[in-house]
């Protein structure tokens, strides 16, 4: 007889991992956090880009930002919330997401850099001209 369902142990994330987001009506599908890259702002939209399929989701960024972990998902523009565990680098206004460059905001340049986990060197020392 075949099992009704999977047990949760043997599951690779639980509920608590994921969030259901709503794919038409009274549908929902399933997006563990991890795989999400990023949302992106469009007009009276947003997108959600997960490390396979893009979402258009009818809402706006601040909603979306106010019922996410503040710790994992960071404003970096007005178009932008990132996952932070996504971050692979960071290259003068830019924030790389999987490789790809996303635009920091200026207004949201410190709060971003308050977060990351950067080693900070001390200065070096300037050489003097020969």
């Amino acid at each position: 007889m075949k099992p009704l369902a999977t047990p949760l142990n043997s599951l690779p994330f639980t509920l608590t991992d994921c969030i259901l987001i709503p794919i038409r009506a009274h549908h929902y599908e399933r997006i563990v956090k991890r795989d999400i890259r990023y949302f992106q702002a469009e007009g009276n939209w947003v997108d959600l880009f997960t490390t396979t399929h893009m979402y258009r989701l009818s809402t706006n960024i601040g909603q979306i930002q106010a019922q996410l972990d503040k710790q994992q998902f960071v404003r970096i523009s007005r178009r932008h919330l990132v996952n932070i565990d996504r971050t692979c680098g960071l290259r003068g206004s830019e924030l790389l997401i999987d490789d790809e460059p996303l635009p920091i905001g200026r207004q949201y340049r410190t709060a971003l850099l308050s977060v990351l986990p950067i080693l900070r060197m001390k200065a070096e020392p300037e050489t003097e001209a020969i």
